[in-house]
């Protein structure tokens, strides 16, 4: 995993980690089906020890959000936005 720093995102000295759910926490065996993804468990057990840490973890994900993901009826942007 790669970090970067962004004052923007940081305060009271608080740490943030962005994770991305596809292909950092999960990967696809064959074909890109979220019912097929495989938990990363390395990646998993990283950032819980982040977060164990005192890290703040934000998990971001764009499923759901592409115009074919609209178009078939799929978009989560009320689920997600909670």
């Amino acid at each position: 995993m790669e970090f970067h720093t962004s004052k923007k995102l940081m305060a009271d000295d608080v740490k943030v980690a962005l994770v991305d759910v596809d292909e950092t926490v999960c990967f696809y065996p064959n074909e890109r089906k979220y019912n097929l993804a495989v938990p990363n468990k390395e990646n998993i057990d990283k950032i819980n020890k982040l977060y164990d840490e005192g890290w703040y973890v934000i998990y971001w994900t764009a499923r759901g959000g592409s115009e074919s993901s609209k178009k078939a009826g799929r978009c989560y942007w009320d689920f997600t936005h909670k």
